[in-house]
């Protein structure tokens, strides 16, 4: 699954695996500009982005259960 996102200038994306008990974590790609942005944060539950500018972002999650995976902008 793939999602095209408007983020503002200093906005984090979380991507979060909510059922980490029960499958493999999902893998999260975010894109600026074709540019795969390493996370800034992250464990086996959860991995966070950084947008440090206003961008058009492309998020990439592939998972083996995708009604598991929640993302959150703040």
């Amino acid at each position: 699954r793939d999602w095209q996102l408007s983020l503002s200038a200093d906005e984090h994306l979380a991507v979060s695996h909510l059922g980490f008990v029960l499958s493999p974590g999902p893998t999260a790609t975010l894109l600026v500009d074709g540019v795969a942005q390493a996370p800034v944060a992250g464990d086996g539950i959860s991995t966070v982005f950084h947008c440090p500018r206003a961008c058009t972002a492309r998020l990439v999650i592939e998972s083996a259960e995708p009604r598991q995976v929640d993302v959150v902008v703040f």
